[in-house]
């Protein structure tokens, strides 16, 4: 059973299968929904979207592969053989930890 907060190491990148079944390969819109984050989850997404926000799909794809929790996730696959192993959270949280300067 796939978890709501799960993520494989497909070949093309981290994909939430969750996600990737409502939505395929169509943009998630924007709904016109007012949410309400504390501060730091404010400041969190905040600094999410100023990193990533203007990136093309291709470039995260190609930043994703220089990153350590999809390339160990990946270690033990070819190229582009398909792959449904989940990224270990605890790798997640190491790297993002890592280059995540929050103030």
């Amino acid at each position: 059973m796939i978890k709501n907060d799960e993520f494989q190491a497909w070949v093309h990148g981290p994909v939430s299968p969750k996600l990737y079944a409502k939505y395929g390969w169509n943009p998630i819109l924007i709904q016109n929904r007012q949410l309400t984050f504390d501060n730091q989850v404010n400041d969190l997404l905040e600094s999410v979207w100023y990193t990533y926000g203007n990136k093309t799909a291709n470039e995260l794809e190609a930043l994703t592969h220089t990153e350590t929790p999809w390339q160990n996730a990946r270690r033990d696959f070819k190229p582009n053989e398909n792959s449904s192993v989940v990224i270990s959270t605890k790798d997640m949280r190491e790297f993002y930890l890592s280059i995540y300067s929050g103030d």
